[in-house]
């Protein structure tokens, strides 16, 4: 049984071992060797690694384990006498974060020529064989350090406790920072550009947590003037990295939310605190956390408190200034678009956060824009399904590698209309990706229609396939990322194995197969009250 909740998402201990070896220098033949493996899985395994931890390059992997002490550190040295130039330590800094030779030449303004030399130069200088083994030194020579992060992990420097929670009149707590909002460039971002030293927007990135029963994590902390507010989890950003990963970095730290939980940016703010002071607001989508996961999140120290709420009863606690703005980023989460507000309202033309009445109200006041209406329209989403049968009415299923349920499905997938591709197009794609069959497609059975609110709806255009004697069956190939396996199936045993609508659906589909009737408009899996089916003369 897996204890660690993040194990599924850190590299594995076997590639945890094969790291440590190619840390110390050893190339892959010689970790290989060392271990009693082939080569080729030395380097396939490093390459899954290298994926986990979100880099690619494996010396930025080993720089990438130190930094999460997935790897134990190397233990401080004294550097040689010489030590390492200021464009030496930039270089390296620059492979530590995943740079290639390439990228950085073209940051270091340096020839490729130029760069190997100062490689080669420090690793003789340093006794490594290899950019894995200067990874290793740059960190016993304290060159190198978990200051800046890794390129999968970039973290932002914070206090390792959580510190009182700060409320603020414009209702955010600042969980990393003790003092109030500044509008001062962090010292790294004047290092770096010494134009940010002017006044700049601060920069405020929160984070709607999510679990897999579709609630938000909500932080409890008391007002200096009594009682307690609710708020999201909040940093002000210092500008040495990016946002969301400075964000990333307190959620890990202080809510054991993994940096691979990041998702994507639901909503952006902009608000006028003061005649002379705007500040930018940025909510991310992160989760969603399993139930080991939103256990730990919650496990705070005081004063504050963090509970798992569904999005209706947490948004009428939030202060009224960051309700709107909230209620836009979990319309954004459901609907998979984003949100875009100014003082916190709603702009015309954002994909997400209109009420039904309000966007209808703005549709039938505002002079029509082609741009502004499709932006802001709600979106539905166009699969197609495939029903293939043998001789003896049983249909083919296929159990999805990704999916977090045991569920099978029909082979199918989403309908690729942004490059011209139409549902019977989509339908041959599938079978050609997914089964590795060629086959003719036959006529349309049903187009089935599923309610989704909040969350997206769906059209399914489902197409009667081939019937697949054994010589078809002996050619399904598979893809392992993909589908773990195919069975063919009876309408009654699969209603083990599928979801009810799905299951309503194809049972829909093979009646009107074998009945010669269709096709059928069906909603949610069931034929619609006002249709009945057309029978076909073939």
């Amino acid at each position: 049984m897996t204890l660690d909740p993040r194990a599924k998402l850190l590299p594995t201990p076997a590639q945890l071992r094969i790291a440590a070896v190619l840390a110390q220098g050893r190339d892959t033949t010689e970790a290989a060797a060392d271990l009693g493996l082939a080569p080729g899985t030395v380097s396939t395994t490093q390459s899954t690694a290298n994926h986990r931890l979100g880099v690619r390059h494996r010396y930025a992997f080993i720089h990438a384990c130190y930094v999460l002490n997935l790897l134990p550190r190397p233990v401080p040295a004294a550097p040689p006498t010489s030590g390492a130039e200021p464009h030496e330590v930039a270089l390296l800094w620059r492979l530590a974060l995943d740079d290639s030779h390439l990228e950085a030449a073209t940051h270091c303004h340096l020839s490729m020529t130029a760069l190997q030399r100062r490689l080669q130069s420090l690793r003789t200088r340093w006794n490594a064989a290899n950019e894995c083994h200067l990874i290793t030194l740059g960190w016993a020579y304290g060159v190198l350090s978990a200051s800046r992060g890794s390129a999968g992990h970039q973290l932002a420097p914070s206090a390792t406790a959580l510190p009182s929670a700060r409320w603020t009149t414009q209702g955010v707590v600042l969980v990393s920072a003790y003092q109030a909002v500044s509008t001062k460039p962090s010292t790294a971002e004047t290092a770096i550009d010494p134009t940010a030293r002017e006044m700049s927007p601060p920069v405020l990135a929160s984070a709607l947590v999510t679990d897999t029963r579709g609630r938000i994590l909500v932080l409890t902390h008391p007002q200096p003037s009594g009682g307690a507010a609710v708020s999201l989890p909040v940093v002000q950003s210092t500008g040495a990295h990016p946002p969301q990963a400075e964000l990333a970095n307190t959620l890990y730290s202080h809510f054991d939310v993994h940096p691979y939980q990041a998702k994507r940016l639901l909503a952006v703010d902009c608000e006028q605190w003061s005649p002379v002071l705007s500040v930018v607001c940025h909510l991310y989508l992160f989760g969603p956390l399993d139930e080991h996961q939103a256990r730990r999140a919650t496990q705070t120290p005081p004063p504050v408190t963090a509970q798992w709420l569904a999005p209706k009863d947490a948004i009428p606690l939030f202060p009224e200034a960051v309700v709107v703005r909230v209620r836009a980023a979990v319309d954004a989460w459901h609907s998979g678009s984003i949100a875009y507000l100014v003082g916190g309202r709603v702009q015309p033309g954002s994909p997400a956060g209109f009420q039904r009445g309000l966007r209808s109200f703005v549709e039938q006041s505002v002079a029509v824009d082609v741009d502004l209406y499709q932006a802001h329209r709600p979106k539905v989403l166009a699969e197609v399904n495939i029903v293939l049968t043998d001789p003896g009415g049983r249909a083919l299923l296929l159990q999805p590698t990704s999916s977090r349920s045991e569920l099978w499905e029909l082979p199918g997938g989403g309908i690729d209309s942004d490059a011209g591709e139409g549902p019977r197009e989509a339908a041959g794609r599938a079978l050609r990706d997914q089964l590795g069959l060629d086959v003719p497609l036959g006529r349309l059975l049903a187009v089935d229609w599923s309610h989704g609110a909040p969350w997206l709806s769906r059209v399914a255009y489902v197409f009667r396939g081939v019937t697949l004697g054994e010589h078809d069956l002996a050619r399904i190939r598979l893809v392992p990322h993909r589908n773990a396996a195919w069975r063919m199936v009876s309408v009654d045993d699969s209603a083990a194995l599928v979801s009810e609508p799905l299951l309503r659906r194809l049972d829909a589909c093979v009646t009107a197969l074998w009945n010669n009737t269709g096709p059928l408009e069906l909603t949610c899996g069931a034929p619609s009250h006002w249709a009945g089916p057309v029978t076909r003369s073939e």
